[in-house]
């Protein structure tokens, strides 16, 4: 094993702490969507269709990194992580309590 393979070795043992962290948050994100989507519609404030609409996009994305943290977790992806990880970001950047203040 050359220094090149021990370093990609190491690199995908990491992805091990990385998934289970992963798991983790896209679960609490998960259950947080659906919590504010249900809000949202028993309140119905003046923006809540912007945040409901938000709530189900949410909702999927955070079901597919959960899905996506498992195989990561499994499989040691690291071109799997990364791309949850811009799911993710992506999905708070998209957050109607941005724009509408």
């Amino acid at each position: 094993m050359n220094a090149q393979e021990r370093g990609a070795a190491r690199l995908h043992l990491a992805m091990l702490p990385a998934g289970v962290v992963l798991v983790v948050v896209a679960g609490v994100a998960f259950v947080a969507v659906i919590g504010l989507a249900i809000d949202m519609l028993l309140v119905q404030s003046p923006d809540w269709g912007w945040y409901f609409g938000w709530s189900v996009v949410a909702a999927g994305v955070a079901l597919r990194n959960l899905r996506k943290s498992l195989e990561t977790m499994s499989a040691l992806d690291v071109k799997g992580t990364a791309i949850t990880l811009v799911w993710s970001a992506a999905i708070v950047a998209i957050w109607p309590g941005w724009w509408l203040g």
